[in-house]
């Protein structure tokens, strides 16, 4: 999810790596809003913090689990242009984004 757009599996063919270059690093910060609306940041370092766990899109149902639980390999970005259909009025702008290998 970019902002608030979703993003269905035909619609990550928008985005575009410019240069068709990734870059490898060892941190990542990430942001969020916490339960009672603050902003907090939480840091994912390669050398030292190596597990994570984010909330879990099956969650519903008997048998869904409520957290995603994964161990970080590396930490990548790259500069990506995107192309969403509901950007059409925007200019189309690159932007920075991180992604993780885990």
């Amino acid at each position: 999810m970019y902002g608030n757009l979703e993003f269905t599996d035909d619609e990550w063919n928008t985005v575009h790596i410019a240069g068709e270059q990734i870059y490898h690093c060892k941190i990542v910060q990430i942001n969020y809003t916490t339960y009672d609306i603050r902003h907090d940041a939480d840091t994912i370092n390669i050398w030292t913090y190596l597990d994570i766990m984010v909330t879990s899109p099956d969650s519903t149902g008997p048998n869904g689990e409520p957290y995603w639980y994964a161990c970080v390999i590396t930490i990548f970005h790259a500069v990506v242009l995107l192309t969403h259909p509901e950007l059409e009025g925007m200019a189309q702008s690159r932007t920075h984004m991180d992604f993780l290998w885990v």
